[in-house]
C-alpha cells in the first residue's frame, strides 16, 4: 500500500473533524446551519487540496460536505414537517 492511498479517508477524516469544532465552538448556531457555516472552512481546505492536485484528497472534503449538507437538508425538512403539521 502506497503512502498516498488513503487520502481520499484523510480529507473526509478532516472534515468530519472540522465539524466537530465547529458544534463545540458554535452550539446552537452549527446545529441549524452547519450546511452553510461548513463552507467556510470546507472551501479553503478544498482549494488548498485542489492546488497541490491531491485528487482523492480533495474527492474526500467534497464528498464529506456533501453528506453533512444533505443530511442537514433532510433534518431541517423533518423538523420542519412535523413543526408545521403541529400547528392546529
Amino acid at each position: 500500500m502506497n503512502p498516498g492511498s488513503n487520502t481520499f479517508l484523510r480529507g473526509f477524516t478532516a472534515v468530519m473533524l472540522l465539524h466537530l469544532l465547529q458544534i463545540v465552538f458554535l452550539r446552537i448556531l452549527s446545529l441549524f446551519l452547519v450546511g452553510l457555516t461548513q463552507l467556510l472552512y470546507v472551501i479553503p481546505i478544498a482549494w488548498m487540496a485542489y492546488q497541490r492536485h491531491q485528487t482523492p484528497r480533495l474527492q474526500g472534503i467534497l464528498t464529506a460536505a456533501g453528506t453533512t449538507f444533505l443530511l442537514n437538508a433532510i433534518c431541517d425538512f423533518v423538523i420542519l414537517q412535523v413543526g408545521l403539521s403541529a400547528i392546529p
